[in-house]
């Protein structure tokens, strides 16, 4: 990396995501809602704040996983996300803008620069696929500018892109990879441009064999050969299906 970024701040940041904060008012106490987080502006319902989907698991919380749910990013020290509300690049986006609120104006210009600017970018089109595999028909739709961005955000800090096991619909069209209404079969895909490191090998083991997901597919559409296992593999060494079959 070019920039002096603090990898465990900028972690930190991601997964505290969409949290909201408590200040104490005149002798009340008062959860605080950054209104960054909603969606529009305008909304002033605090159940439409993304902290009510909001969650996080680690070894420590698998216990706590159950029911249809999606997971959304996995960092390289074995912890997930889970959120209902906001796009994988929305979840990004909330993690840069958290690491620059308390920073110097220099530092700002400095990684913004080098990333991009966290308000320039809140009201991208969501519902725009972001496309990371590289094939025929890869622009087709495709946001190819948040598509380099979330690949190069990726690669600096060997993150893991999830989607499912259980998400709102199949990849492509207009909800690529969303979680806001489950599908009723499962369908979980992986997508990383590093070997896993052996934290988030133990962490999709898990998942795959808690949810008895069947056949690790790392080419073609899921559907294919009943494949409830997509693995997307843009390393180097194109370890990632031997490591999760690895018992």
């Amino acid at each position: 990396m070019s920039i002096d970024i603090n990898n465990e701040e900028l972690k930190t940041c991601l997964l505290k995501g969409c949290e909201s904060t408590f200040i104490n008012r005149q002798d009340e106490i008062l959860e605080v809602f950054d209104r960054f987080f909603f969606e529009k502006e305008e909304l002033t319902d605090t159940l439409q704040h993304p902290t009510k989907w909001w969650k996080t698991y680690d070894v420590g919380t698998l216990h706590e996983v159950s029911g249809r749910i999606s997971f959304m990013w996995l960092t390289e020290d074995g912890r997930a996300i889970r959120s209902d509300r906001g796009s994988h690049f929305t979840i990004l986006n909330w993690a840069l803008y958290n690491y620059l609120k308390d920073k110097s104006e220099e530092k700002k210009k400095e990684v913004t620069e080098y990333f991009w600017n966290p308000y320039e970018l809140k009201y991208h089109n969501v519902d725009q696929p972001i496309i990371l595999e590289k094939k025929q028909d890869y622009e087709n739709g495709n946001n190819l500018e948040l598509a380099e961005l979330m690949e190069k955000f990726m690669r600096e800090f060997k993150l893991v892109r999830l989607s499912g096991p259980y998400r709102n619909k199949e990849f492509g069209g207009g909800s690529y990879g969303h979680a806001s209404k489950l599908l009723e079969s499962a369908s979980f895909t992986i997508e990383s441009f590093h070997t896993l490191t052996k934290k988030q090998v133990d962490f999709l083991s898990y998942i795959i064999d808690y949810y008895k997901l069947l056949n690790i597919n790392v080419s073609g559409n899921n559907a294919r050969g009943g494949s409830e296992v997509h693995v997307l593999d843009f390393s180097n060494r194109q370890l990632i299906k031997k490591q999760l079959q690895q018992k």
